[in-house]
């Protein structure tokens, strides 16, 4: 599993745990999220351009934003917000798709 999703989930799981029934969220909602996730990072390997990537990583945000609203928005914080966008970047770099300007920003709901 790619070490920033680890440090996602690890930063969701600690606030769950210092919120306790008072979150938006549950364990459950982390493990969609991972499932969501794991999924866009194996889609990425089929990815054979920059178009392909940026249009991944859009599904993979509405994903999240719908989840996120599941959540009472509370899921997706700023923490988890750019440790996200880090990951997408970061996979897209591995794979050799670089990009100037942060296109996820408009299609962020967190």
């Amino acid at each position: 599993m790619d070490s920033k999703l680890l440090t996602i989930m690890q930063t969701m799981e600690e606030y769950l745990e210092a919120a306790g029934y008072g979150c938006g969220y549950s364990k459950k909602s982390i493990n969609k999220f991972q499932k969501i996730s794991t999924k866009f990072l194996n889609n990425i390997k089929k990815c054979k351009n920059e178009n392909d990537f940026e249009k991944a990583s859009i599904k993979y945000i509405k994903k999240l934003n719908l989840l996120n609203s599941k959540c009472d928005y509370e899921l997706i914080e700023t923490d988890q917000r750019e440790l996200i966008v880090d990951m997408i970047f970061d996979v897209g770099a591995k794979h050799n798709f670089m990009f100037e300007d942060d296109f996820t920003d408009i299609h962020r709901e967190w």
